[in-house]
């Protein structure tokens, strides 16, 4: 279920298939060889494929349609969710780095619609002592962070942490209206910030009218979601995917926040083991 700041609100189910096969096909329109060869190309020519998805969507039990993407370690072949009356929604992979070139770009698109403090914001999560962030052109286009006390450096140099939130950060503020997936949200943010974070997700996502998917497996991230949303109005709601034991079947447990809380305080698993 999915509302927007003026409480209307839509059904969407999403099913993902990992097949490739067929995106290769549609994406390249090739014969066979040359497909079996690009795809063998895309594995050898990267350290990893970061994530394969066929996403097949429906909204208010209307008629199904679907949008592949692919991603490996140098990027994303497609990252655009076209979803009908939603302007658009965006992938992001659990360890994609963004290219240097990119990210200025949309640094310099936030700094256009005057958000450069919602991302300064969110770098000082990660590091309390950046003061302000500027991008230069001079060669490659970079993103540049200063410190209290210390001269600029390239945003590259702050680790891994900090790329991640600016693409995420940056995906958000300057896609008002849109749809936002996460695949393991808590990679390279340490536990003592995931609270911060997810409230500046939470006004983030009521302000530009967002609407946010997250995976993770991490027992502190869970407990910061709860935390912040508690604080924010209870927006958030937390799914688990689980194989039944009985069955076999992939079934999907859907929970409150104050039901989560509850479920954990009391050591019950809410991590997919059912």
């Amino acid at each position: 279920m999915i509302k927007d700041k003026n409480g209307n609100s839509k059904t969407v189910k999403i099913c993902v298939d990992e097949s490739v096969q067929d995106f290769l096909e549609d994406k390249y329109q090739q014969d066979d060889d040359d497909i079996e060869n690009r795809y063998i190309n895309l594995i050898s020519e990267s350290e990893t494929i970061v994530s394969v998805m066929h996403i097949t969507t429906s909204i208010n039990h209307g008629e199904a349609f679907k949008t592949s993407i692919i991603s490996n370690i140098n990027g994303l072949i497609s990252k655009d969710i076209k979803v009908p009356d939603i302007k658009t929604a965006f992938f992001i992979p659990s360890f994609l780095r963004v290219t240097s070139r990119n990210l200025t770009k949309e640094m310099d698109k936030a700094r256009l619609n005057e958000r450069e403090d919602q991302v300064l914001k969110a770098f000082k999560i990660i590091d309390p002592l950046i003061t302000s962030i500027d991008s230069f052109s001079i060669g490659e286009p970079t993103i540049y962070l200063k410190r209290d006390g210390e001269v600029r450096l390239p945003l590259s140099l702050f680790g891994d942490a900090i790329n991640r939130i600016a693409n995420i950060i940056l995906t958000l503020i300057n896609n008002e209206n849109s749809i936002l997936f996460i695949d393991e949200i808590e990679n390279g943010i340490h536990h003592s910030s995931q609270k911060y974070f997810w409230s500046l997700l939470y006004n983030l996502s009521c302000s530009l009218n967002l609407q946010i998917f997250a995976t993770t497996h991490s027992l502190e991230m869970t407990q910061a979601f709860i935390e912040a949303g508690l604080e924010n109005d209870n927006l958030g709601t937390h799914f688990e995917l689980a194989k039944h034991s009985k069955t076999g079947k992939i079934v999907a447990i859907r929970r409150d926040l104050e039901t989560l809380d509850y479920g954990i305080r009391h050591h019950k698993e809410v991590r997919g083991e059912y």
